[in-house]
């Protein structure tokens, strides 16, 4: 089978989108697919994988790491006309990939997305009013979605908001599965020496964008009281963003700044080490479709605390794996502190945690499924039109 993804972002961009991809496309691409990839060019990035195709790009000087398309660059449409997919899967539903879902609308061809982002917690971002925004984001969500053949969403948390914007499209959910072993056996010991983190500290881990959607703040003041309580306990977040100047700040007006370490952006081979340097992962973004390092942390074997929003509440089980707390800073703190205070609650709910992501989200299971859905799709649209199956 053909398929062709196009997204607004690729490597060497890393979040959760870029992540999704990769994953299914190493996976589908062993269970014998041939998979294209179309996205915008990266500054000083040299594209070596000739199955990834560029468009054209432009920056906004203030969002560097998201270049945007160029989308009537001929070359890139000129490969996808001649790789004749038998899939279209788009990972956005704003500008290459209306353009692209307009391309396979034309020629009749299955058009699939993934909802990946809750864009109306990412307004702040965006040049406009709020109230304006929204309605946009929504108008804009509405209206893609029910062009396509398929809508997949992380977790089932988002169903209900897309058909609350008025997506009539069926709706499945499809979270990107996890590679237990990729995140086992990291060099645990490296990242504390380097970072001057003690052997016998407690270290509380949270990867992911320092962005103002992720809650960042409430997280840093939260963990600080952990910090407070338990001398001998570290916070480290790992990952670049635009709030980190701000992040920063907040943390060295804390009693405690000597023990909140910022490590910055690392290569994803790099993440194994840093999971095994800690002992408690920490989260507590609002905006998750299904907060994918949260299921990392866990195949790395870390007992997790998350404030229970959205897709992160689909994770994990609370009191099993770790704790879900709500939006409030002690309530935080006092979970995150059960844990710090019983090393055997710690192996216990790690090791259940690293259990459950094996069990339930697999990454070969879910690309098995998304085969599925794949063939369900090409097969229901032969049945009920004048489409036929390139050669």
């Amino acid at each position: 089978m053909r398929i062709a993804v196009v997204s607004e972002c690729y490597r060497p961009t890393r979040n959760g989108v870029v992540s999704s991809i990769e994953t299914f496309r190493k996976e589908l691409t062993e269970l014998g697919c041939h998979i294209k990839v179309f996205a915008p060019s990266f500054p000083g990035y040299v594209e070596e994988d000739k199955d990834v195709h560029r468009f054209p790009s432009f920056c906004f000087s203030t969002y560097v790491e998201y270049p945007i398309a160029i989308p009537i660059a001929p070359k890139p449409w000129k490969v996808l006309e001649e790789f004749s997919p038998h899939i279209v899967h788009v990972h956005s539903v704003f500008w290459l990939t209306r353009f692209a879902g307009r391309w396979a609308a034309l020629r009749r061809i299955p058009l699939v997305v993934t909802y990946h982002t809750l864009v109306t917690e990412y307004l702040h971002y965006v040049p406009l009013p709020k109230p304006i925004a929204r309605q946009l984001v929504i108008k804009l969500s509405e209206s893609f979605c029910n062009m396509c053949d398929l809508v997949l969403v992380p977790s089932p948390a988002v169903i209900p908001i897309l058909r609350s914007y008025g997506v009539r499209t069926e709706i499945v959910p499809l979270p990107t599965g996890v590679d237990t072993e990729e995140f086992s056996n990291g060099d645990g010991l490296s990242i504390r020496e380097r970072f001057g983190i003690p052997k016998d500290a407690i270290v509380l881990l949270y990867v992911g964008r320092i962005g103002l959607e992720k809650n960042i703040e409430f997280l840093i003041r939260a963990t600080s009281l952990v910090l407070q309580r338990h001398k001998n306990t570290y916070l480290m977040l790992v990952g670049p963003g635009p709030y980190l100047n701000q992040a920063m700040r907040i943390a060295s007006s804390l009693s405690c700044s000597n023990r909140i370490i910022f490590a910055g952006g690392h290569p994803r081979e790099r993440m194994k080490d840093f999971y095994a340097s800690a002992d408690i992962f920490v989260f507590a973004s609002l905006s998750e479709t299904q907060g994918l390092t949260v299921m990392e942390a866990m195949a790395a074997g870390l007992p997790c605390v998350a404030v229970d929003a959205n897709g992160v509440s689909y994770a994990f089980e609370d009191g099993i794996h770790g704790f879900l707390s709500p939006n409030d800073e002690l309530a935080f703190c006092e979970r995150v502190c059960k844990l710090v205070s019983n090393g055997a609650l710690r192996r216990q709910m790690g090791e259940a945690g690293k259990r459950h992501v094996r069990e339930k989200f697999s990454h070969k299971v879910m690309a098995k499924r998304l085969l599925h859905l794949y063939e369900e799709l090409l097969k229901r649209k032969c049945k009920n039109s004048a489409y036929h199956l390139p050669s």
